[in-house]
């Protein structure tokens, strides 16, 4: 057997359960796969931890934990990344229905807390360059071009998700007490000058910077029905949520 093929068995060794994999390691070389197997599970355990804070504290570490490592023996992986994994523990507790029912709004805490880690490691934006869009506006009129800016994630909700996200913040120290007639709605996530927002959005607002995913001229946004306003484009340059399309 040559090394590669060694290092495929083992890999694929560390990811079944320790009762599945009993009968071919028995003994003493069952117990030191599961040392390797621990530390994979430690690796992605802390890494959901990293991914999902809010998540953590609004369950309490022992249940989070609990759910966690339920989570990892049905869905195994080699990668300890959060990129492969965080999609499909939203979708997860989007289908645990009895966690629902105790914690309505814990799926679009999730949502809202891998947002925020997209935006933290995505692309650090700087605010509009009011000249350079001054001059491409002058040379290219209603043919001029915008799209998002980098990194942004939109996320809609029925749940007050940014007071509630305030009030998982290590540094505060009220209770958490919050509005449930209050909704949040829409809102974005970025960073921008390396910092990172979370902005609560008009629903007009939001539906133009989720139609500017894609490159859209100033003639298409204003061709798009009665809803749209020009004033509501001037607010988006304000805020830099847009920018020139590349």
């Amino acid at each position: 057997m040559n090394l590669a093929e060694y290092q495929r068995q083992m890999m694929a060794a560390l990811l079944q359960s320790p009762e599945s994999s009993m009968q071919a390691n028995e003994g003493s070389s069952q117990l030191r796969m599961n040392i390797y197997r621990n530390n994979i599970t430690g690796a992605r355990l802390q890494a959901l931890q990293q991914c999902f804070p809010c998540c953590e504290r609004l369950l309490g570490e022992e249940y989070f934990t609990q759910f966690a490592i339920e989570f990892m023996a049905e869905h195994p992986s080699q990668a300890v990344q959060i990129d492969a994994c965080a999609p499909q523990f939203i979708d997860a507790i989007r289908q645990n229905e009895n966690l629902l029912q105790q914690v309505p709004y814990i799926a679009d805490m999730a949502t809202l807390d891998y947002a925020w880690q997209l935006a933290f490691h995505g692309p650090n934006n700087m605010a509009i360059d009011y000249a350079a869009l001054g001059q491409a506006a002058a040379e290219q009129g209603e043919t001029l071009c915008l799209q998002k800016i980098s990194g942004l994630q939109l996320i809609s909700s029925s749940f007050p998700l940014e007071s509630m996200w305030q009030m998982c913040q290590p540094e505060y120290q009220g209770d958490f007490v919050f509005d449930s007639d209050r909704k949040d709605g829409h809102f974005a996530i970025f960073q921008r000058e390396h910092a990172i927002y979370i902005e609560s959005l008009a629903p007009i607002v939001f539906d133009i910077v989720d139609l500017l995913r894609e490159p859209l001229s100033l003639e298409a946004l204003t061709d798009g029905g009665p809803a749209f306003q020009p004033e509501l484009l001037a607010s988006l340059y304000q805020r830099s949520l847009v920018q020139l399309a590349s």
